[in-house]
């Protein structure tokens, strides 16, 4: 081989060389970009909703979900985190809607400046709905109300969506499935979880239409530690309770209960596990989307 060939041959493995180099810092670069979206920056976090968000049963006094999301997004990418935390306990859809209208608090004027919107809703428009059917006896009358209250639920999400986009277009939106409080109570009684997933579909269908909006479902706090279906089946056959399903208040008389995630207190809201499985599943959707860098106006 000849001096030029050789020169070509060295020159042409130095340039493949470099190319391969590029590549593979322009990866880093990259992975290292999506990686750490807020590294020192100023990130805010709006969360609004119901006693979900308000963090009812927390005994940690972490604010539930909110102040543990916090804390894991401090931890895991150095950022400078607020949150500000809008759940009142009891609203339905829309009374979230029109404190946001009315810029109660400030609501609408901090969801604005969001970099992420977190949201829970529709847990008491079912359960008012359950508890004011709860003595309806004929089933097609049930399932009348029932739909009239699910289709009322779907109008008044549409609404509270719409209005949190004229108010903030850019920034995603994380919002929270329902989940059924009393299914380790009743596991063979199909009603309630029948709702509990007709409000979930209708949440899931609003989202999938709307651009940066993620729906992220907690329907296994239902289930507790009962986590596969021979679980399950195995509770349904165990299971002998004839206590009516829809008088909630008589579990009250129970100072234990049998759902592992839920609180001893009321038997309805999460306790300090389930607000932990809450944030793991928020923190998981907001890193599969990978949308939550977004710097706000």
């Amino acid at each position: 081989m000849n001096t030029k060939k050789i020169i070509k041959l060295i020159l042409g493995l130095f340039f493949l060389f470099v190319l391969i180099c590029g590549g593979f810092y322009v990866y880093k670069s990259v992975k290292s970009d999506t990686s750490h979206h807020y590294n020192n920056k100023k990130v805010t976090f709006v969360a609004l909703g119901d006693s979900l968000t308000q963090g009812v049963g927390d005994t940690n006094n972490q604010g539930g979900y909110v102040g543990r999301i916090k804390n894991k997004l401090i931890k895991y990418d150095n950022a400078k985190v607020s949150v500000r935390n809008y759940g009142i306990a009891g609203q339905r859809s829309d009374q979230i809607n029109e404190r946001l209208l009315n810029n109660t608090d400030k609501l609408a004027t901090n969801v604005k400046h969001a970099n992420s919107i977190f949201l829970s809703a529709g847990g008491n428009d079912l359960l008012q709905t359950l508890q004011k059917n709860a003595l309806v006896n004929d089933k097609d009358k049930f399932s009348i109300s029932m739909n009239k209250s699910l289709n009322q639920y779907k109008n008044n999400l549409n609404s509270l969506i719409q209005h949190l986009r004229q108010v903030n277009k850019k920034s995603p939106i994380y919002i929270f499935s329902v989940y059924n409080p009393v299914y380790v109570y009743f596991p063979n009684v199909h009603a309630i979880s029948e709702y509990v997933d007709k409000y979930n579909s209708v949440t899931s269908e609003i989202v999938n239409k709307q651009k940066k909006m993620h729906f992220v479902n907690i329907n296994d706090l239902s289930y507790g530690q009962y986590k596969t279906e021979s679980q399950r089946d195995k509770l349904a056959k165990d299971n002998n309770n004839d206590i009516d399903p829809l008088s909630i208040a008589k579990l009250y008389d129970d100072k234990s209960e049998l759902n592992d995630y839920l609180s001893t207190k009321d038997h309805f809201h999460p306790n300090n596990l389930g607000y932990d499985f809450m944030t793991d599943k928020l923190f998981n959707s907001m890193q599969k989307y990978n949308d939550w860098y977004y710097i706000g106006s």
